[in-house]
This record gives structure tokens, C-alpha cells and sequence, in this order.
């Protein structure tokens, strides 16, 4: 073999959807071991916390927080785009800052409210 093809090969930054899975496990061994401490037996919730984990990821990580950011974007695009003051490069950046400054702001509420949704629906149906 050649020197060259016994390199090592440089390994691949995660991604972002690996991340996601390594939170979501990280959630449910957590769950599981809050409810371990109420003396529930383990085995039968966990296909619960699994469900309860990857629902609550998927509401409040990503449809409520992409939709609100979405409507925030579309909002601050109609109503910089009338401006005549405003320059192109305000217009075309404005909306985007605008979307990214909303995300510390909505996060606490979308987890809340889930939280709440959740706690009134699927977590009353937990073993």
C-alpha cells in the first residue's frame, strides 16, 4: 500500500440531525431516571418517555419554533418592503435579523406551552 492511502481519513464534523438524536437520548435517559426514582417500573415506560421525548422535540423544536420564525420573517419583509428610506441591503438583511433576534425571545413560551399541551394530552395516558 501507499503511505498516502494509509492516512487517516479526517473525521466528519456531526451534523446537525445527530446532534438531535444525541439530545433526544440524552432527554429520555433523563426521564427515565427521574421516574426510576419514583419507584415506576422502568420497562413499560419506556417506550412512553421515547414517544413523550421525540413529540415534545418535534413541537417545540422544531414545527412551532420554524413556523413562528417563518411568520416573523414574512411579517418584517412586508412591512420593510414599502420603505422607500430603507436601502436594498436593509431590505434584504432586515427580515433575517429580525428572525434570528426572535429566537431567545420565543423559546421559553413555545417550551412552555408545550409542556402544558402535553401535560393535558399524551402524559395523562402515561403507565
Amino acid at each position: 500500500m501507499r503511505a498516502s492511502s494509509m492516512a487517516a481519513t479526517p473525521k466528519k464534523p456531526i451534523s446537525d440531525e445527530s446532534k438531535e438524536l444525541q439530545s433526544i437520548i440524552g432527554e429520555t435517559e433523563r426521564k427515565l431516571k427521574s421516574k426510576n426514582s419514583s419507584n415506576v417500573n422502568i420497562a413499560s415506560s419506556v417506550p412512553f418517555v421515547v414517544f413523550d421525548t421525540l413529540l415534545w422535540q418535534t413541537f417545540a423544536s422544531v414545527l412551532i419554533p420554524g413556523a413562528t420564525i417563518n411568520l416573523i420573517v414574512r411579517a418584517s419583509k412586508f412591512a420593510i418592503a414599502g420603505s422607500r428610506i430603507a436601502s436594498p441591503s436593509i431590505r434584504k438583511w432586515f427580515p433575517t435579523f429580525m428572525g434570528l433576534g426572535s429566537i431567545p425571545v420565543i423559546i421559553h413560551p413555545i417550551d412552555n406551552f408545550v409542556d402544558l399541551a402535553l401535560e393535558n394530552t399524551t402524559r395523562k395516558w402515561c403507565p
